[in-house]
C-alpha cells in the first residue's frame, strides 16, 4: 500500500488527501509512481509515493496513549471494558476523551479513517449504547453517561429565582404539564410557575445551545430538591456536588409561594407534583400535603392539582388578547377587528378605535371615501380596498358611484393607465374593452379567457356582483394581489 506526500522545502512532508479528507492511496508501486508524476506536474510541487503499512496507524494511535496525547476513558480499568477492547470493533477504536469536542468520546471508525488520522466524536451515552449495549443495561449506561458528562462537559449549574427567569426556564423545556407557553394557561398573561418566585424556592437547571436540558424545584434554605425533569442524573450529580441532598417531594412542605390574584378571580398556581395541596396563609401560600394538624390551617388548605394555572373561585370563561394593548380580556367584553383577525378590548375601543361607516366594524386604519351624493365617509382599509376606486381628482371614490360623479377611475391591473369612463379598457395590456361592466352586470358571469372577462379587474367585477374566473383557471389580471391603498 502506498500513500503520497508533497515535499515542501523547510517543512514536514504534507500528506495528499482526497476531497473527503481520506488519504490518497494506491496498492501497487507502478501505479503509485505514475500518479506521483502526474500530481507533481499538475501542482508544481514534488510529490512522492511512500510505502504505508496497514498497521502503522494503529501503532500511532497506541503511542498517543503512552505519550499522554490521548486521555483514557473513565471506565478504562473496568472489567467489562477490558473485555470489549480485546475484540473488534472496539479493539481498533482507540477510544479516548475528545480534546476538540469537550464532553465527547473520540474513536477511529475504520481503517480508512485510521490511515487518514480522522477520529469521530460521539456522546458517551450514544457510544456505549452502540458498542456496549449487549453487556451493559440501560440504567448502567445512563449512569456512566451522566458521570462522564458531569466530569468532562462544560456544565454550569444555574438557578432561576425571579418571575421572569423562572418563566423563561419553564418555557424552554424539558417537557411537562407546566412547560408550555403562557398563552396555553387560564392564568395568562401570568405563567403558573411564576408563583415559585417567593425568595425561598428556586429552579435549578442546565442549559445547552439555548435549550434547558434539565430542571428541578429546589429549596435553598435547607438545600433540598423536589422533582427533577430532563437529564436528572446529570442534574442530581451537580446538585449533590453543590451540597443539595437527595430529592423528595416532601422536602418542599412548608415552602412559600407567591400569592398572585388573577383578574378572573382565584389565584395563579402551578401543578404541585406529588403533594397537590397548598395552604392559604393570607399574604402567601405554603406547600402542604393536606395533613394539617392545626384546625385553622386545615380549613385553608386548597387543591393545587390543576394544570390550568388557576385555583380558587374564578370565572371559567374564554378570554382573548387585545391586538392593541396585548392584555387578555373576557371574550364577552371585546369587539372584533374589521379584518376579522383580532379583537379590541373596551378601553382600546374607546381611545384608539373608530367605527367604519360602511361595515359598522371597528378598526384604527381609516380613509376618507367620496360616496354617492358627493358626501365623504370614513371607511376602514378593507372596505376601501374592496369597494372604492382611486381617482385622479378626488382621491378615493365609492366604486358604484364614480361614474355618476364624473370621475376617471384607475386601472388596478397595471397600476399605470387611466381607464376610459365609457369602457373599462387598458391600452397597456392591449385588452378588448368590456362593455358588460359599464352597464348592468350580466346574469351569467363571463367565462375565463373571454374578451368580456379579460379587461376587467377583480375588484370591479366583485363590486358588480360576480367574479371573473373560476379557481380552475385564472387569468393574469384576476390572479394579482389587491393593490395597497
Amino acid at each position: 500500500m502506498f500513500q503520497f506526500v508533497a515535499i515542501n522545502p523547510g517543512s514536514d512532508p504534507e500528506p495528499i488527501r482526497r476531497s473527503n479528507g481520506m488519504l490518497r492511496t494506491l496498492k501497487t508501486g507502478k501505479k503509485a509512481g505514475r500518479f506521483a508524476a502526474i500530481m507533481s506536474a499538475k501542482t508544481g510541487r514534488k510529490v512522492q509515493p511512500r510505502r504505508f503499512a496497514m498497521d502503522d496507524w494503529r501503532k500511532r494511535e497506541q503511542a498517543r496513549f503512552a505519550d499522554g496525547i490521548y486521555q483514557t476513558l473513565p471506565w478504562a480499568a473496568e472489567g467489562w471494558w477490558l473485555s470489549l477492547i480485546k475484540t473488534p470493533p472496539c479493539k481498533d477504536h482507540f477510544a479516548h476523551i475528545s480534546a476538540k469536542h469537550p464532553g465527547r468520546v473520540a474513536y477511529t471508525e475504520n481503517d480508512g479513517k485510521g490511515m487518514a488520522d480522522i477520529q469521530t466524536p460521539l456522546k458517551a451515552g450514544r457510544y456505549l449504547k452502540r458498542f456496549a449495549g449487549k453487556v451493559l443495561s440501560e440504567t448502567v449506561i445512563a449512569s456512566l453517561s451522566a458521570r462522564f458528562s458531569a466530569q468532562y462537559e462544560s456544565n454550569m449549574l444555574q438557578f432561576a429565582e425571579t418571575r421572569e427567569d423562572i418563566r423563561d426556564v419553564y418555557e424552554r423545556g424539558p417537557a411537562s404539564c407546566m412547560s408550555s407557553k403562557v398563552e396555553v394557561y387560564a392564568s395568562r398573561p401570568v405563567h403558573p410557575a411564576e408563583a415559585y418566585a417567593s425568595g425561598e424556592l428556586a429552579i435549578a437547571y442546565l442549559e445547552r445551545d439555548g435549550r434547558v436540558t434539565a430542571r428541578a424545584l429546589v429549596r435553598k434554605s435547607n438545600k433540598e430538591i423536589g422533582r427533577m425533569y430532563g437529564d436528572a442524573d446529570r442534574l442530581r450529580s451537580l446538585l449533590n456536588a453543590d451540597g443539595y441532598v437527595a430529592h423528595s417531594a416532601r422536602n418542599l412542605i412548608g415552602a412559600k409561594l407567591l400569592k398572585i390574584v388573577h383578574r378572573k378571580g382565584g389565584f395563579v398556581m402551578p401543578f404541585i407534583d406529588n403533594l397537590y395541596r397548598v395552604v392559604d396563609c393570607g399574604t402567601h401560600f405554603e406547600i402542604s400535603d393536606g395533613q394539617e394538624r392545626d384546625r385553622e390551617r386545615a380549613r385553608k388548605v386548597m387543591c393545587a392539582d390543576s394544570t390550568s394555572g388557576l385555583i380558587g373561585d374564578f370565572k371559567n370563561s374564554n378570554d382573548v388578547q387585545c391586538i392593541a394593548c396585548d392584555e387578555y380580556v373576557d371574550a364577552d367584553s371585546v369587539v372584533s377587528d374589521v379584518s376579522g383577525n383580532g379583537y379590541w378590548c373596551s378601553d382600546c375601543v374607546e381611545h384608539q378605535c373608530a367605527r367604519c361607516s360602511r361595515a359598522s366594524a371597528f378598526g384604527n386604519d381609516f380613509f376618507d371615501v367620496v360616496v354617492s351624493g358627493g358626501d365623504t365617509a370614513s371607511w376602514c382599509r378593507i372596505c376601501a380596498a374592496n369597494y372604492a376606486l382611486r381617482t385622479q381628482d378626488r382621491g378615493l371614490v365609492e366604486a358604484r358611484a364614480w361614474r355618476d360623479l364624473g370621475h376617471t377611475a384607475y386601472c388596478y391591473a397595471c397600476d399605470q393607465r387611466w381607464l376610459d369612463r365609457a369602457a373599462f379598457s387598458c391600452a397597456r395590456l392591449q385588452l378588448t374593452p368590456c362593455t358588460a361592466v359599464v352597464g348592468t352586470a350580466p346574469a351569467t358571469p363571463p367565462q375565463p379567457g373571454t374578451a368580456a372577462a379579460a379587461p376587467t379587474t377583480r375588484r370591479v367585477l366583485r363590486t358588480l356582483g360576480y367574479v371573473p374566473c373560476d379557481d380552475g383557471e385564472r387569468c393574469d389580471i384576476c390572479y394579482r394581489d389587491e393593490i395597497e391603498i
